[in-house]
């Protein structure tokens, strides 16, 4: 068995789950210690500010989630392409550990020329344990498979409620 990468494409980049995701970003984006480091978003064909938005997360052979993009992507192609530069680039990624907001919270991002790419997927219980899963998720690369296919999440509940709402129009027209 491998460690896998799983695509995933998302309705909207403003669903709970995308938020929280927001936030740990935010959070990572507020530590960068150099004023000259740049977070820059892969735009590919453009920032997915709106609409649906792609992104992949790394597990390990025991389906444990091991790492998950720091970028938002606006299409599937932006993010394999991105995806296969690190890839490719993968003996020049650092480990940048970090401090949460609460107490014994410790996290890790990896950087490409002083970039944030992919960061933890849960807060450590210390700085020692962050780093060392941060260089395991790099170690993981050198032997990942792509998943063949592309993981689209389950509808947000009001896009559920608007699609009840449609069958049952629909069934009272056949009727």
């Amino acid at each position: 068995m491998h460690p896998t990468i799983v695509l995933t494409t998302s309705t909207s980049g403003h669903e709970p789950r995308m938020r929280s995701w927001g936030r740990f970003r935010d959070h990572v984006r507020s530590s960068l210690a150099a004023p000259t480091a740049q977070v820059e978003e892969w735009t590919g064909e453009g920032y997915p500010g709106q609409g649906p938005v792609s992104f992949w997360r790394l597990f390990a052979p025991n389906h444990r989630e091991l790492a998950r993009a720091f970028v938002l992507y606006s299409s599937l192609p932006s993010a394999r392409s991105h995806l296969a530069e690190l890839l490719e680039r993968r003996g020049q990624l650092t480990i940048v550990t970090l401090r949460g907001s609460e107490p014994r919270t410790h996290g890790w991002y990896a950087t490409l020329d002083g970039s944030p790419q992919f960061t933890c997927s849960r807060w450590y219980g210390g700085n020692a344990a962050a780093g060392q899963a941060g260089l395991g998720a790099i170690h993981a690369l050198e032997d990942v498979q792509i998943a063949p296919t592309v993981r689209h999440p389950v509808l947000a509940e009001s896009a559920v409620s608007e699609l009840v709402s449609a069958i049952h129009q629909d069934e009272g027209r056949l009727r």
